[in-house]
C-alpha cells in the first residue's frame, strides 16, 4: 500500500485506524481499505475478529535504485500466487527536479494461460481533498485543504467512490481513486502519476 503527503499534508492515505481504543475494526484491515491493488475483491491477509491475521504472503522483494534526476523503488509479493497465480508488482518512480512522481501496477500470471480476474487499484483520499474528474475520465484534479492543486493521470479510465478515513475511533467521509478492469493478458500493467500543478 502507498501513502503520499507533500507540503506538510497527506493526500493519499490509507483508511486509518483506531488511537484511542486501540482494536481496529475488521473492515479496517482488508485489503480494500488501503491503497493498494486487489485481485477479486479479496485480501492478501486472512482476516478474523478475534485480531489474529493470517498473513498469505510468503515472499517480499524490493528493489531501489538512486539517480541523479530520480530514485525508482519496485516492489511485488506473492500474496495472490496461490489462489490466482498472480504476484503483483508496483512500481514508483520520485522525480528529483519536479513534482512528479510515476506508478505502474502490474498484475503477472505465473501461469501461461491466461485467467481473467477482476482487479481494482484503490487511492483513498483525505477527507479536506476535494476532486474533479475530466470528461475522458484518465485525469483528476486534486485539491488539497491547503489549496494545493494535484492532477492525478492514468492510461485507464478511473471513477471517483466513496470511502471513509478514521481517526481517534472517529470515521469521516471521504473519496477515493478506483481504477478497475479485468486481467486479459500474462502481465496486465496500469500506469498512473500524480504531478502538482
Amino acid at each position: 500500500a502507498i501513502e503520499i503527503s507533500s507540503y506538510g499534508e497527506k493526500i493519499i492515505t490509507n483508511c486509518g485506524g483506531s488511537e484511542i481504543g486501540g482494536k481496529n475494526p475488521a473492515y479496517l484491515k482488508f485489503s480494500a481499505a488501503h491503497s493498494t491493488i486487489t485481485l477479486d475483491n479479496t485480501n492478501i491477509s486472512e482476516i478474523n475478529e478475534s485480531n489474529f491475521n493470517r498473513n498469505i504472503i510468503k515472499k517480499v522483494n524490493l528493489e531501489t535504485k538512486d539517480d541523479k534526476n530520480l530514485l525508482k523503488f519496485s516492489g511485488t509479493h506473492n500474496g495472490y500466487v496461490r489462489n490466482y497465480k498472480k504476484i503483483c508488482k508496483r512500481t514508483l518512480i520520485i522525480s528529483k527536479s519536479s513534482e512528479l512522481l510515476k506508478g505502474e501496477d502490474t498484475i503477472i500470471s505465473t501461469k501461461s494461460i491466461i485467467e481473467k480476474n477482476v482487479y481494482h487499484i484503490r487511492f483513498h483520499l483525505m477527507p479536506e481533498v476535494s476532486t474533479t474528474i475530466t470528461e475522458n475520465k484518465k485525469n483528476i484534479i486534486i485539491r488539497t485543504k491547503k489549496n494545493n492543486i494535484w492532477m492525478f493521470k492514468s492510461n485507464n479510465e478511473m471513477i471517483i467512490e466513496k470511502s471513509i478515513f478514521v481517526k481517534n475511533d472517529i470515521a469521516s467521509e471521504t473519496t477515493q481513486i478506483v481504477i478497475s478492469g479485468i486481467t486479459s493478458t500474462l502481465n496486465t500493467k496500469v500506469e498512473w502519476s500524480l504531478e502538482k500543478i
